[in-house]
């Protein structure tokens, strides 16, 4: 290596020139690293160096390549990196007065030696109490308590520095006044703030460390303020040190350059002697359970249910510190113990099995936006292993505990458990895994994790233990909800514990789970211990005798009721060696009085005192750790340390300090490590100035970048993001925070992918602004297209109709700005609401302009995926008007899937096609939907299995099979809609639910609640039509006919808008069914008047015959009712007739069909309603007949129906028309 200065060459990986010692490397500010002089940037870390590094020197000072800034070698020139750190520290400004007028007496000589010994002695006073003097300015001086290291008593030593430098004053003036000069008198301010203590100036020139900051300026402020002889304080400095002096009150000034006034005091003398800090050590005594007797018996109940097979969900929740973790430890203690004693009692010596299983799962803040980062850490536990062992182990011991927990089934879950755990598979468990797109996968684990669950529970009582879920993931709660429901049918108690104040979506889903699971859910809030049990922690930690009762009730008093405080302050008293435990009796006792100023100080302080005590290394990775995040890894310290040195020992003495833990091994990422408490991070982190933070996390993005693109490590991308937007790199962390926000929309994570999507905006927006480039602004249009238009989907997707209007706009405005490239008008068009959420007719016109348009551009194009995407929005719309012609537009899309080898849109156009043909004409439906079977183990979109689930329960609503349609169907929907967080579609399957529960199982009440809900979820759009009929209809099963009749009334004006026909014959055919069953004169006569109606509509092939049928069975009964309660023979015989008309049309157009497939009505009513017709008309044994038709075709339904399902009963008791069957039918 050639030195710059002499041009002596050293060998290889010197820093120094070994001839005249000008340095070869230029440390980096931020990590450490060695980089040649000539490096801009670092070569590690990325950060750009300081000046002096830029331009190395050659020979006597000509700069090597020429040219140079001559302003980057003067002061005044560029600005250079501010290397330093923000801490709370407390200043001490003096100055003397009457200096002036000992010069004119004295001479400028012998001025400036008394000066000097005034000087001197001042900084002797700042010294002896531990602080230390930043500079002398004029006739006085800057000092500082807690710069470079922090005490908790800053404060104190500070007010006593400032009264001894008065004292020795007063004796200076005293030996002036021997030599008969004038006294001098001198002004001291003291305020504790935040500074930033830091390196400046250029070292070329000058170069220094100091302290700046508004809490200086103040204490200047406030030394000017202070009569001479005096010693002014602030508020901030009183409050911390108030016990500790003497003080006179002296109300408020106002200071030039502060808006508000302040109060001020003047100390007058110290209460107690200073004592002087000694060297740390580690206390370590946990936390006792104390004071926690209710909450106790709470869980001890719980627990005690779920021996006998009753599961529950606990909520515990509290401050930080106050004492959650304990409850759980005691609780499980106490079981323990009881398992011990019955064990005892009956002669056993072996070791006791536990009668409960325990299981723990812990959320952390890093990994918030991982999907299922809490269900990974509750397997790991489950397993006994940690996160970074050696995958191979984990494996074989995932595979292990799955073959003793299932058996031979072991292989249907084991792949999807080893996939939540990010391990390799192979052979056969890869192939079940290979074609599955993550959201696939994601509910394929959820469906894993549940059977796990329910598995563990047929072993032993089961209590799983969730703890910080004010970190958790949506993901992780979203499985927590879904899961939860296990504890009402099986020995299972969940025990979530989360911090007080979480956050709206902690509350949702609590509040969730309450409405779900009554009656097995309760909440515990620990709150502030009270005064009796925090004398009661004392006494358990150290003794009822060591602290003095007045000493005791202080800290009592400070702490709040947090038990956590209480061992932080014991702890400060224990590296003071205040507080010290006899060695041979473990008695502890006090080696002096504690003193007011040993217990004043916030937890902030205590932490910093800790860590000020650390080495430079220690120090630096602390610092570096914090920035990481809560939990870090090794591997990754040391690539951002680099050759510095090694972190191991560093971090063996932050864990030997108790500021850190190891939690388990990554197998590329290193030992992992975590805080041992937020505060302690926060501290940490807080020490940092801004650019440093921005270098550090520029670091550990890189870092982490580079492992994702080497592992492909998904769950690393929203961190990654964090990173860089901590460092300030815009274009980055948008990069990464769209590929997490697509990620996230892939499996279905709605909450993260929306959050993700918004910031991917906000990042837009910025960078837009700083641009005048053409090309790149064109570039950053497309980008902002990608992600309105994913952020579009989620709209859709979730009900936000509102939203998703402006988004659309949004996204055709876009496609205009971009018009050379159709492909962005295409989309735009695509996904506009009325192409996609079309319900009227004009709508659906306007809807077919812009698909044909779509179209027309995709030809011109020749882009055939968008080719296909525009026709399957054209044959849907086409549909939806009636138009026959959609049957060879979907034909079209269909072979244009094909050609492209599509499975998903294959399956999606098939599922159409045989919806399309539907009941009336079953064969080609069936035909349809027997191939789109074919393509279902191709498909992993939940959406379109939907569908698919969708078209196959309408196979068992025609075979009457109303049980499995609504268990393995209807309730399979429902999961994958609030899996995916499909809202719209969750309203529609939850009326289906209803419709199934109530009107074809009986079940009225727990229908009408459902489908309430159903139309809360749907109201915003025109079809929450169909779950107002279903209410309707609903109440009139149960006889709330001014009810139902009110919501048919509402549902009318829906009904005009609606271009499905189907919802005017629905409304129709329940007004005649509320009718009847009403059962007034007029009634009935209303009956007739509504059947011809529908009758029409189905005359002219607007809605299928099957409504027709169900108005004439209406009408059959409304002609009986009417006749019989008729005088007039004539007229009475008339009605009969027109009753077994109409029964006769409805049976013909049953046969025609052989089926019943319209929720309105059903087969076997029809062969009841002929039956009753053909008896009324005096035709009783074919009357007979039909009636045991009925019966029968009611029993082969009821017969489908579980012998212990309570649905039998409903179906049978509570169906009117069912009861008649049977009445008739014997």
């Amino acid at each position: 290596m050639t030195c710059p200065k002499c041009g002596f060459e050293s060998p290889h990986g010197m820093r120094f020139c070994g001839k005249c010692g000008a340095p070869l490397t230029h440390p980096c500010p931020a990590c450490g690293f060695h980089n040649p002089l000539d490096f801009a940037f670092c070569g590690m870390c990325g950060i750009r160096l300081p000046r002096e590094s830029l331009e190395p020197f050659h020979g006597e000072g000509t700069p090597v390549g020429g040219n140079v800034d001559e302003g980057r070698l003067r002061p005044g020139g560029a600005s250079m990196p501010l290397e330093g750190e923000r801490r709370v520290v407390t200043v001490v400004v003096a100055d003397i007065t009457g200096s002036t007028d000992l010069m004119e007496h004295i001479g400028n000589e012998a001025w400036v030696e008394i000066m000097n010994r005034i000087l001197l002695a001042l900084e002797a006073e700042i010294y002896r109490y531990g602080g230390v003097v930043d500079q002398f300015r004029g006739d006085g001086l800057v000092a500082f308590f807690g710069a470079d290291v922090a005490y908790e008593d800053d404060p104190e030593r500070a007010v006593l520095a400032g009264l001894a430098m008065q004292e020795a004053i007063a004796r200076f003036n005293a030996d002036l006044a021997a030599g008969d000069h004038a006294g001098i008198r001198l002004r001291v301010g003291i305020n504790t703030g935040e500074v930033i203590v830091a390196s400046i100036g250029d070292a070329r020139q000058h170069r220094e460390d100091t302290a700046m900051g508004v809490a200086i300026a103040l204490a200047a402020r406030l030394e000017s303020a202070a009569e001479p002889g005096t010693v002014l304080v602030s508020e901030s400095t009183y409050r911390q040190c108030e016990p500790q002096f003497t003080w006179e009150k002296l109300g408020e000034i106002t200071a030039k350059g502060f808006s508000q006034p302040m109060a001020v005091y003047r100390p007058l003398a110290a209460r107690l002697d200073s004592e002087s800090m000694v060297q740390l050590e580690i206390f370590g005594n946990a936390i006792p359970l104390v004071g926690r007797d209710e909450e106790l018996d709470i869980l001890k109940q719980h627990v005690e249910l779920l021996k006998l097979g009753q599961g529950g969900v606990v909520f515990l929740t509290g401050e930080v510190g106050i004492g959650k973790q304990a409850l759980i430890s005691e609780t499980r203690q106490y079981f323990l113990r009881q398992d011990a004693l019955i064990a005892n009692t009956r002669g056993m010596d072996e070791a006791v099995p536990e009668s409960l299983q325990w299981i723990f799962g812990r959320c952390r803040s890093f990994s918030q936006s991982w999907p299922f980062s809490l269900w990974f850490d509750l397997i790991h536990n489950w397993l006994g292993v940690y996160s970074g062992q050696n995958p191979e182990e984990i494996y074989a011991r995932l595979k292990e505990r799955c073959f003793a927990l299932w058996g031979e089934r072991y292989h249907q879950f084991f792949p999807y458990l080893a996939e939540l755990l990010r391990l390799p598979l192979e052979g056969e468990y890869l192939e079940k895994v290979r074609f599955l797109s993550a959201e696939a996968l994601r509910i394929k684990i959820g469906e894993t994790v549940q059977e796990w669950l329910e598995s563990l529970t047929q072993q032993k009582p089961l209590v799983v233990v969730l703890s910080d879920l004010e970190f958790a993931d949506p993901s992780s709660l979203q499985l927590a909800r879904n899961v939860a429901g296990l504890a009402s049918r099986r020995p299972l108690l969940f025990l979530m514990l989360y911090r007080s104040g979480a956050g709206q979506e902690l509350e949702s889903f609590v509040a969730a789970l309450k409405g779900a699971l009554p009656g097995i859910t309760e909440e515990v809030f620990l709150e502030p211990l009270r005064e009796a049990d925090m004398h009661q922690l004392i006494f358990y930690l150290v003794g009822e005798h060591t602290l003095p009762e007045e000493t005791r009730r202080l800290l009592v008093k400070n702490s709040e009721g947090n038990p956590s405080y209480i061992v932080e302050i014991l702890r400060s008293l224990l590296e003071k060696k205040i507080l010290i435990r006899d060695a041979e009796s473990g008695e502890w006792r006090l080696s002096r009085p504690v003193k007011a100023q040993d217990l004043q100080g916030n937890l902030n302080r205590l932490v910093q005192a800790r860590i000020d005590r650390l080495d430079l290394n220690e120090r630096q990775v602390i610092q570096m750790a914090s920035v990481i995040g809560n939990v870090f890894w090794s591997n990754v310290l040391q690539w951002m340390v680099g050759e510095q040195f090694l972190v191991k020992e560093p971090l063996q003495a932050l864990t030997k300090a108790q500021l850190i833990e190891r939690r388990g091994r990554h197998p590329e990422l290193g030992a992992e490590y975590s805080f041992r408490t937020d505060l302690i991070h926060d501290v940490v982190y807080e020490s940092l100035l801004k650019h440093q933070r921005e270098a550090m996390h520029l670091r550990v993005a890189s870092i982490l970048e580079e492992f994702v693109q080497t592992e492909g490590g998904i769950e690393h991308q929203a961190l990654i993001a964090y990173h860089y937007r901590q460092a300030g790199e815009t274009q980055k962390e948008l990069f990464y925070v769209t590929w997490a926000a697509e990620k996230a929309r892939e499996v279905y994570a709605v909450e993260e992918a929306f959050h993700h999507y918004n910031r991917a905006l906000e990042l837009l927006d910025q960078l837009e602004q700083k641009t005048s480039d053409a090309d790149r602004l064109e570039a950053l249009l497309s980008q902002r297209f990608e992600v309105l238009n994913g952020r579009l989907a989620l709209r859709y997707l979730t009900g936000d109709f509102d939203h998703a209007t402006a988004d659309a706009r949004a996204l055709l405005e876009i496609a205009d700005r971009l018009h050379e490239q159709p492909i962005w008008k295409i989309d735009a068009l695509l996904n506009q609401p009325a192409v996609l959420q079309a319900d009227t007719w004009d709508v659906v016109q306007e809807a077919l302009e812009m698909v044909e348009q779509a179209l027309m551009l995709s030809r011109q194009i020749e882009d055939r995926y968008r080719e296909m995407f525009a026709l399957m929005a054209k044959s849907r719309l086409m549909f939806l008007v009636n138009n026959l012609e959609a049957f060879n537009v979907t034909q079209e899309a269909l072979a244009l899937a094909r050609e492209l080898g599509d499975p998903t849109t294959q399956l999606s156009l098939l599922i159409e096609l045989s919806n399309a043909y539907g009941m009336e004409n079953p064969e080609l439906s069936r035909k349809y939907l027997d191939e789109a079977l074919t393509l279902r183990d191709k498909i992993s979109d939940k959406r379109i299995l939907l569908d698919l689930l969708s078209a196959l329960g309408e196979l068992q609503e025609r075979e009457g099979n109303y049980y499995r349609l609504l268990t393995d169907f209807i309730g399979k929907r429902l999961e994958i809609c609030r899996e995916i967080g499909d809202r719209l579609s969750e309203g529609f399957v939850l009326m289906y639910h209803a419709q199934v529960e109530g009107l074809y199982l009986g079940d009225y009440q727990a229908a009408l609640e459902r489908v309430t809900q159903a139309l809360k979820l749907t109201e915003k759009v025109s079809g929450s039509l169909f779950p107002m009929l279903r209410i309707a209809q609903l109440q009139g099963c149960l006889g709330m006919f001014d009810e139902g009749f009110e919501v048919l009334r509402r549902a009318e004006p829906l009904c005009r808008q609606s271009i499905l026909k189907i919802g005017e014959a629905g409304r129709l055919l329940v007004s005649m069914i509320l009718y009847n069953q009403r059962g007034r004169f007029e009634d009935h006569q209303a009956v007739l008047e509504l059947a011809e109606e529908v009758k029409q509509l189905a005359d002219e092939q607007r809605v299928s015959r099957q409504y027709k049928m169900a108005a004439c069975c209406e009408a059959s009964e409304a002609h009986i009712r009417l006749g019989l309660a008729l005088d007039d023979e004539a007229k009475r015989n008339a009605h009969l007739r027109k009753a077994l008309d109409e029964s006769t049309t409805a049976l013909e157009i049953y046969r025609t069909y052989g089926f019943v497939q319209i929720i309105e009505c059903s087969s076997e009513e029809v062969l009841f309603r002929h039956g009753q017709a053909l008896s009324a008309n005096g035709y009783e044994e074919e009357a007979g007949v039909f009636f045991s038709q009925a019966r029968e075709e009611l029993l082969r339904k009821y017969d489908f129906i579980p012998p212990d399902s309570p649905y039998r009963r409903t179906f049978l008791e509570n169906i009117q028309v069912h009861r008649r069957i049977m009445q008739k039918g014997r």
